[in-house]
């Protein structure tokens, strides 16, 4: 077991065996390699493959030689291509000796049994040859999922970064930063990104995207009724989506729904004047600050001020950008968290949801055209704004916002889920952290618990890490982060000049939040089970200690699963099989001309006794070598002497010479066997009687029966 970096030097990878549980136990057991091991066991992989096709080679002459094996007589064809089944050890040679059986046997019957065998071994090379060229592919063919090497498993306290601990700001902002890129390249609906977006279990995680929702709050603080946006995104798994690397029946599901809507002004706005100059509040609810605590929830410049600089004679001012500010309301037990940035009026408070507001000021950004955006809320009549350069001066007609600032509300609700063989069942739909509590639950857990990270279950553990990751107030994070960057009308900013505004940009740009805390998400996993490295970051880090969480960080399960299936045989074709290998050949032929005691005569090896001599070759006739015949056997005693009695019937008849040699002619004969009886029996003789069909030939002796003389159509002989 050890570690590596991956491609991009940022995150150790698990170097060994280990589950993916993408297909089960047992196709799911992975092996991750350095580069050069695995070049290494690619080359050994194509040496193995051609051994590989030997062996299976070998299967496929079983299972050829059973499909045709025949109990009744055959031509030397047949004999001689289960024999070929039975010994090659390759394809090529099998094709061999199977051409020269076709090019001997070519005036014979049954050619379609070599021919379709040599079909079969020229197929069986060329899928292996095949196969050995696309071994370089073991590495990707499957899949190139990898886990994450725990270094530093926990969380990272967001709410301890201040400006006193600044490399926890930096690493916050970074993180960011880093979603927003890999949503921007690698979430984009047109492509082209320059990142490698392999970098999460999934690609991305598309929403279901309402663009005509109903109005997330009370009807009279929408502008629109029915053009909102509502991005749910169903129940995402922890395992597909966010690649936490466990067993079926111990994943859980996550559902998120982001409902936004711009927001009427009309009635919840006011003027105040100040140091600074007049300006725009916005009542929505209450916020408290230092000095005292207001009925108002964020206050704007007033459209001269924010474009004073445009207007103004002094050339070579510094280029504008939009200003994106965010409020946000967290909601538990169905009130309104103290870490809250501001209290939502009754008119604007959901207790199933935390709300979100997004205020968006021109700032001295002008407009290339009128647009008719709910949120940009870009004047129809022009402005002519003075523009210069070293010799020259202009005025154009440019756009500037109607308003000082334009709000946009959102709520955020969250589900959580278990699936117990096969039935889901889920906590309510609501805000992040009455989702939590109201699902604990279901995981034999409770809020508190979850928090303190006190997990003992199986389901805790899985739900306590789950939970702690994806339970953040994201999309408040980005927009604060990141500012107007987040926009995706950006891409039609330079030099303070918005060119240009898609249709629904705003729905775009909510859209793009989306993606980017999605990204978050998936990244806010590697990072949780990785850890920082930086000393200084480490103060500020959350560190799991119970071994159940721990164990998730590392994200390894081993599961040996082994198994052995066992079939039935027919037995003759088995028999057949066996009795054509090159040993039990020998001993066929052997046997036959009777040499040795043989043992194990279905086995790989058959045996005779100790020091047994077989016979050798017979090479009179050297066209024709055959074994050469066993030395006589030795007589059998008289006592014990078995006399073959010939009948011959009406069928046939037995001729004898003067030497006693008795022809046998073409009929049935019956043979007797003679076997003499003990003495006190009475010498009786009891006989069997045999049969030798037409055509056979056989040397016997005439019995001399003493007392028995051969009648007419019967005569009695000995067979020798």
């Amino acid at each position: 077991m050890s570690t590596d970096l991956n491609s991009t030097g940022q995150y150790p990878v698990y170097v060994g065996t280990w589950t993916n549980w993408t297909r089960g136990r047992v196709l799911g057991a992975t092996l991750t390699l350095r580069r050069r091991d695995a070049d290494l066991l690619i080359a050994f992989t194509a040496f193995f493959i051609a051994f590989v096709a030997t062996r299976v080679w070998r299967l496929i002459c079983f299972a050829i030689h059973r499909s045709c094996s025949k109990e009744t007589p055959q031509n030397t064809i047949y004999h001689q291509h289960q024999a070929i089944l039975r010994n090659s050890s390759t394809p090529e040679d099998g094709i061999r000796l199977l051409s020269y059986v076709l090019w001997v046997g070519k005036s014979s019957t049954g050619l379609f049994l070599p021919l379709s065998t040599i079909a079969v071994a020229t197929i069986c090379i060329f899928s292996f040859t095949i196969a050995g060229g696309f071994s370089s592919y073991i590495s990707t063919a499957i899949g190139d999922e990898v886990l994450i090497k725990s270094m530093n498993c926990g969380i990272l306290a967001y709410a301890n970064v201040t400006a006193q601990n600044f490399r926890s700001g930096a690493y916050y902002a970074e993180q960011i930063t880093s979603a927003a890129n890999y949503a921007q390249q690698c979430y984009s609906r047109g492509g082209g990104g320059l990142l490698d977006c392999n970098r999460f279990v999934t690609k991305q995680i598309i929403g279901n995207v309402d663009r005509h929702a109903a109005c997330p709050f009370r009807s009279d603080l929408c502008r629109h009724n029915s053009s909102n946006i509502r991005i749910d995104s169903g129940y995402l798994s922890s395992y597909d989506h966010f690649g936490l690397n466990t067993s079926p029946d111990r994943r859980l599901l996550w559902r998120h729904v982001y409902h936004c809507a711009p927001m009427a002004t009309t009635g919840y706005t006011s003027q105040i004047n100040t140091s600074s100059g007049e300006l725009t509040v916005y009542h929505y609810g209450n916020s408290t600050y230092t000095n005292g605590s207001y009925d108002y929830i964020y206050a704007a410049k007033s459209i001269e001020t924010q474009y004073s600089s445009v207007w103004s004679d002094v050339s070579n001012v510094g280029y504008s950008n939009l200003d994106l500010q965010t409020h946000f309301a967290a909601v538990r037990n169905r009130k309104v968290l103290s870490q809250s940035s501001y209290t939502p009026s009754d008119s604007l408070f959901r207790d199933d949801a935390d709300i979100d507001i997004h205020f968006l000021s021109g700032n001295g950004v002008t407009f290339a055209r009128p647009e008719n955006d709910l949120w940009y809320q870009v004047a129809a009549t022009p402005t002519n704004i003075l523009y210069t350069t070293v010799n020259t001066s202009s005025s154009h007609p440019m756009y500037i916002p109607l308003e000082p600032s334009s709000p946009l509300g959102c709520i955020s609700q969250n589900q959580f889920c278990r699936s117990i063989s096969g039935t889901r069942k889920c906590g309510p739909l609501a805000s992040v952290r009455d989702a939590v509590a109201g699902a604990a639950g279901l995981f034999d857990t409770n809020y508190a618990d979850c928090l303190a990270r006190n997990a003992t279950s199986s389901a805790a553990i899985h739900f306590t890490y789950f939970s702690l990751v994806v339970t953040g107030s994201i999309v408040p994070a980005i927009t604060i982060t990141l500012g107007p960057t987040s926009l995706l009308s950006q891409r039609y900013l330079s030099q303070g000049l918005q060119y240009y505004l898609e249709p629904d940009q705003w729905q775009l740009d909510v859209g793009h939040w989306w993606d980017i805390s999605m990204a978050a998400r998936q990244a806010l996993f590697l990072s949780s089970a990785y850890g920082p490295t930086d000393p200084d970051l480490l103060a500020d880090h959350i560190n799991y200690t119970t071994p159940g969480l721990k164990k998730l960080c590392d994200n390894q399960s081993r599961y040996p699963h082994s198994y052995m299936k066992k079939k039935g045989y027919k037995k003759y074709e088995h028999l057949e099989w066996t009795s054509n290998a090159t040993l039990q050949l020998q001993r066929l032929a052997q046997e036959e001309a009777g040499f040795g005691t043989w043992s194990k005569c279905v086995e790989t090896v058959p045996g005779t006794e100790a020091n047994e001599v077989l016979g050798s070759l017979d090479i009179t006739n050297p066209d024709h070598p055959v074994l050469q015949s066993s030395s006589p056997r030795q007589s059998v005693p008289n006592d014990s002497q078995t006399s073959l009695e010939v009948l011959n019937t009406t069928q046939g008849s037995v001729q004898t010479d003067e030497a006693s040699s008795p022809t046998v002619t073409p009929g049935t004969l019956s043979l007797h066997s003679i076997h003499p009886t003990a003495p006190h029996e009475g010498g009786a003789e009891s006989s069997q009687t045999h049969k030798l069909t037409p055509n056979s030939e056989a040397t016997v002796e005439l019995q001399d029966s003493g007392n028995t003389e051969p009648t007419h159509g019967e005569q009695r002989a000995r067979l020798g």
